[in-house]
């Protein structure tokens, strides 16, 4: 054969056949971007008693309003508050020697029942006597009284410095007005903490979760312990018919909550809401 039969018939092979189409390649198919795990907010387990687990350098601590104990003998406080065994308590509407409440220490009275260190801060004079708030602690405390900006009643932010095994400790204890259309109570509150950073806020906010206050403090640095868990973030208080959640254990940057509850121990209007808390 000769060289331009051999050329003809290698074209002729690799023509394509008549009338077929030339192979086209699908294009590629999109894939799906990577999944990255999202961080998750530390919560607590709803089966488990986390306070029966807690590690060795968690520290306890309680707000409570206890409504001057006008709701339960104030002896049946302190025992409650005992029972819970905190290393720190903050507790807003103590009376001393007041006519409301038979003219009874109340402070010293838990003194006697709760095993701690009581300190109180008188806020107003009332009915022949004191009215205020306090810490109580298992160590000798150092107790700072600020004044915070008056409102329908004059408040102090209660700044305690306490120096426990595990660690020191900053907390600072309030109880505010209901909030105002200036909000300058809440201002200085808010100036305070700026300025003396406690590590843990025991507080009355006298609003909820869902309002400017709750959202500054967010802000500020401080989590809500009581938002571990919706079994933790109940409400606090129970007042004409209706449940709201005004009471919060607010931790800061320093520190992390790992066990919140709400404790409802039917001597007050309030319900005590307790925390453990470890450092960072």
């Amino acid at each position: 054969m000769s060289v331009l039969s051999k050329l003809t018939v290698a074209i002729m092979l690799s023509a394509p056949a008549c009338g077929a189409a030339p192979r086209v390649e699908p294009p590629p198919q999109p894939q799906p971007p990577p999944v990255v795990p999202q961080p998750q907010p530390a919560q607590i387990d709803p089966e488990t008693d986390c306070f029966d687990t807690l590690p060795a350098t968690a520290l306890e601590v309680v707000t409570f309003n206890i409504h001057a104990g006008r709701d339960a003998d104030i002896a049946q406080i302190g025992a409650a508050i005992r029972a819970l065994d905190p290393d720190v308590v903050g507790l807003q509407e103590i009376d001393v020697g007041t006519r409301r409440t038979g003219r009874v220490d109340q402070p010293a009275v838990l003194r006697e029942t709760t095993g701690l260190t009581v300190h109180f801060v008188k806020t107003l004079d009332y009915q022949g006597g004191s009215y205020g708030l306090g810490v109580g602690s298992r160590d000798s405390s150092v107790v700072t009284p600020l004044p915070l900006e008056s409102g329908a009643e004059p408040r102090t932010l209660l700044v305690s410095s306490h120096e426990f095994e595990a660690s020191p400790l900053v907390v600072a204890t309030a109880h505010l007005d209901p909030p105002s259309d200036d909000d300058r109570q809440f201002d200085s509150l808010v100036a305070a903490l700026k300025e003396h950073r406690p590590d843990v806020l025991l507080v009355d906010l006298n609003a909820m979760d869902d309002t400017p206050r709750y959202a500054a403090l967010i802000q500020l640095g401080y989590v809500d312990a009581g938002a571990l868990h919706p079994t933790s973030a109940k409400p606090t208080l129970l007042k004409d018919g209706a449940e709201t959640r005004i009471d919060f254990v607010f931790v800061g940057p320093d520190f992390e909550p790992v066990c919140a509850e709400v404790i409802d121990t039917r001597l007050s209007d309030h319900r005590a809401v307790r925390a453990a808390i470890v450092r960072k």
